[in-house]
Formats: C-alpha cells, structure tokens, sequence
C-alpha cells in the first residue's frame, strides 16, 4: 500500500494519532486558541503537515502538530522513503470539536453553524420556531447534552442522536424575554465513558430586548431656548424608539416632553426656557412598542435605557468674563496677595462634561462640580515661582456662591482645593509646593472657602 498510492484505500502501518483534548469546546478567542495533536511514528516515516497546522515539536518518533481552532481538520502527509522512492500518504483528521447553529433565529449570523463563542445574537419581536442546534463527534452518540439559561436555573436537555442534539427555544420565549435583556447560554456534556465531563462552556448571549448604551446628552442651551443634543449605541433592533424628559423633584418626576422617532441618534430637544428650571433632569430611551398596554406614567420613569442631565438657564451670564482675585478669606479672617490671579471664564460644567475648546482629557469632573463654571487661570507677574506649576493645573473648576463677587472654590484638574501661605502671600494647588513650604515651616492656610473677586473690565 505504499507504494500504489493511487488505491481507494492505504493503511498506515504502526500510526498512532491522538488530540491533545477529546473534545473541543466554542472558543471567546479564536485567535489565540490552539488545537493540539500527537503522531506517533515507525522509523523511516516523516510527516508533513498542510497551514494553517504546523510541527510545534518533533523528535525520532512524536510530532506534536498545532492549528488554529477555527480549522475543521488536520490535513497531512505521511512520508516514506524506505522504497529508494518518495512515497506520499495524503491524511485528514477531524478536530472533534462542538458546534452550534439557532436554526429559525432573527439574527442571520445566527444560523450558520458557530464553533466560535457569539455576543449578543439578536431574538427579535416575534419567535417562531427557533431552535438551538448542537453538533458533535460521532463517538459521542448516546450521551446527554444540557444548556443552561443564564443563572435563573432554566436548563435544557437533549440526548445526542446521529451526531446532533436539538433542543427546542421557542417553548421558552416567556423565558427568555423575563429578567435581564442578555442572556448567556452555557453547555455542559456528561460523557464519563468517554473521557469528557465538563460542567459547562460558554456558547453565546442572546439579547431578548433593544436598549440604549452610552447615552450623552450636550446642553447647547442659549439665552431664550433650552436646547439638548442626544445622542447614544443601540443593542438590538426597533423600528422605532420614544424619547422622553423627566423633571426630577421632591415628588415623583414630571413628564415635560416626549416624541417617537424612527431614526437613530442623534436627537435634538428643544424647550421652552419657561418649562425647564433649572435643575435635574432624567432622559428615558425606550423601543416603540405599538402593541404595549402600558400607559406613560411617574412609576415608570426609570424604565429602560436612561441617564441624568442637569439643565441649567441657557445664556450664562458670566462666560467670557474675566475676573481679578482681590483677597481670599478663611472664616472671617481676610488674608493679601502678593500676585495677580486673573479667572478667564470658559463656561459651565454640564452633564459631567467641560464647556466647548476646553480639553476633556486629564480633568478629573466629580458629580459635586455639575453646574460650576470652568476658567483658566493666569498669575502675573508672569516670572512669579508658581506661574508655570499654575499653567500645568489649568483648567480650574469654579463654585461661585450667591454673591456674584465671591467665589467659594477653586480646584485645579486634578480636583485639589487652593491653599494659601501667609509668608508668601502666594495661592498654590499642587502637593509638591505644599511639601516645599512645609519644609521651610510656612504658616499654611486652606483649603481656602471664600475668594473675593471683581470682574476686569
């Protein structure tokens, strides 16, 4: 059989072949998922594998060969040369790997047979027949195959028969669409006899309901109109989604606006400045449902995909001014500067993100800092000892009070709060100046609660 290469069938003499696992599981990284395979050879007999397979190691008589997971086979060549003629041996072996299909699914990439883990396979608004298709090696004909539902207890079970378990989705739709919006779906296979027992492997998450992730809202409010841009991810699919604005206040939230669209992001919402005081406001995102019965009401404003947004007066009346600080006060204690601190004011804080030309990056924005306004900050003269440690901590975060020429806080990128020297007479913000006039024994004041400013004009 060596020799007459061109038979219908060859033996291979003394070949022992074995995989590394006896059964392959879906893999969450096929790029990085090998397959393994040993080869035990006769003397005289080599072996050359086809890509993507390759000889990871080889000695006189085991070659260990490896392949992505992806690949259906190991394809071969055993050699021979014992005859004083090359003598090619063409072999194929199957990974024995497990592989799925939901046959009847919405989503088209659902229907075609998977031996990779899946994210968020979309069910659809209607479920006809669907069904979970799982393929197996052969030898594994008799065994049991069981998918749990996520961590709600749901488990299906199928014996394997011809090499497949079927196991029957759609009996489950109530199921399926109660609790979370992704559910995970996990395969376990009891088949002791054959060397395979494992508890469970990943197989893909199925997203039963549309909802709306990263969701950013931008006030571009200007005097006379209150003006929101929205705009947000989609997971799932709708023809058509409800956008609606609650008012948030010490009873339960006031609906103030909603429309149907059947577009995706980005929205604008304009208001009437008369209908929106300022203050906290939550944006609700929702699929159309025109078959629901559930009517719009207060119980049901945290429903679905949703953020917080606080909309203040459009037309700020202190953007673009400048402002000196006169003093700075601790208590009722009022305490000089030896230098010039000047507020160039860029803006207000809204919705957690920093008003337009002003770099995001590296700004630490706390909930507290909602509604400040944000300004750089200059010392003069400009050779002063803290001018370029003072750059370096721009922009700064303003609280003002209800006085228009006091200024309760000033914190730097990194959200630290001014503290003052009286020896100085200086402001500074970092902790490497604090440690420095720590050293030298400076009587320290801070964080400071109050800077006495007026506007430069």
């Amino acid at each position: 059989p060596w020799r007459d290469w061109r038979r219908d069938f060859c033996v291979a003499p003394k070949v022992d072949a074995r995989f590394e696992s006896r059964l392959y599981f879906p893999t969450s990284e096929p790029e990085h998922a090998i397959v393994r395979a040993e080869f035990c050879l006769p003397s005289g007999i080599e072996l050359s594998p086809a890509l993507p397979a390759e000889i990871e190691t080889a000695d006189e008589e085991v070659v260990w060969v490896k392949s992505t997971a992806t690949a259906k086979s190991l394809r071969l060549q055993l050699i021979s040369r014992e005859t004083g003629r090359e003598v090619l041996l063409p072999l194929s072996a199957a990974i024995p790997k497990v592989q799925w299909r939901l046959r009847g699914a919405a989503d088209d990439r659902a229907n075609a047979w998977h031996d990779t883990v899946q994210d968020e396979i979309w069910l659809g608004s209607e479920v006809g027949e669907l069904e979970l298709v799982l393929r197996f090696p052969c030898f594994l004909e008799g065994a049991m195959a069981a998918v749990s539902i996520d961590d709600d207890g749901t488990q299906l079970k199928s014996e394997i028969h011809h090499g497949e378990a079927v196991l029957d989705l759609a009996r489950h739709a109530d199921t399926l669409r109660s609790g979370s919006a992704v559910k995970a779906f996990r395969l376990s296979v009891a088949a002791s006899d054959f060397g395979i027992d494992v508890s469970e492997s990943p197989l893909f998450t199925l997203r039963t309901r549309w909802e709306a992730v990263d969701i950013q809202c931008v006030d571009r409010s200007r005097a006379g109109k209150v003006e929101l841009q929205l705009t947000w991810q989609e997971k799932g699919i709708t023809e058509q989604r409800i956008v609606r604005l609650w008012r948030h206040g010490a009873q339960a939230p006031a609906l103030v606006w909603q429309k149907v669209i059947a577009t995706p992001s980005p929205v604008t919402i304009s208001l009437d400045p008369r209908e929106v005081p300022p203050g906290y406001y939550l944006v609700q995102l929702e699929a159309c449902d025109p078959w629901g019965s559930t009517g719009v009401s207060a119980s049901r404003a945290t429903v679905g995909s949703h953020v917080w947004v606080y909309l203040g007066q459009g037309g700020d009346s202190l953007t673009g001014k400048r402002f000196i600080i006169d003093f700075v006060r601790k208590g009722r204690v009022p305490y000089p500067l030896s230098a010039t601190y000047r507020l160039n004011i860029a803006g207000k804080i809204v919705n957690s993100r920093l008003p337009s030309g002003q770099a995001q990056r590296h700004v630490l924005v706390k909930r507290t800092n909602e509604g400040w306004h944000v300004a750089q900050l200059e010392v003069e003269p400009a050779d002063d000892p803290l001018a370029a440690e003072i750059a370096d901590a721009n922009p700064f975060k303003v609280e003002w009070s209800d006085s228009e020429n006091v200024v309760k806080t000033i914190e730097d990128r990194r959200g630290d709060g001014a503290m003052y020297c009286y020896e100085c007479q200086r402001l500074f913000w970092s902790d490497e100046t604090l440690r420095s006039e720590q050293r030298q024994n400076h009587r320290l004041v801070g964080p400071i609660s109050a800077f006495i400013v007026r506007e430069e004009r």
